[in-house]
């Protein structure tokens, strides 16, 4: 988000079509709808997980919601590191923009 608003950008969801193909598809409504809600039932699951004490057939359940949501959590917080490690490009890129324009 801070590099979003330091290039001027509306918002840290925008991209364009030279933008990392990754980030072009998480950012479409489906995609990121299904990896938000995704994310949080499996934290959901597993907090549910944590307070229930016996291997009953809601603690079991829960469980097979946490092993299948997993693998959506686990692609999200993998776009978040993508997504830091762009943010610190552009803002190299910015850096040394402003520190050319500074020299001249």
């Amino acid at each position: 988000m801070y590099s979003s608003l330091q290039l001027g950008d509306s918002s840290h969801k925008v991209t364009d079509l030279s933008a990392n193909p990754v980030m072009r598809f998480y950012y479409t409504p489906r995609v990121l709808t299904v990896f938000c809600i995704g994310n949080e039932v499996f934290f959901i699951s597993l907090y549910m997980l944590h307070f229930m004490l016996d291997l009953s057939a809601t603690w079991k359940a829960w469980g097979l919601v946490a092993v299948a949501t997993f693998p959506i959590a686990a692609m999200k917080h993998i776009i978040h590191g993508v997504q830091l490690i762009l943010a610190c490009q552009q803002l190299g890129r910015l850096d040394t923009i402003n520190r050319l324009e500074k020299v001249k």
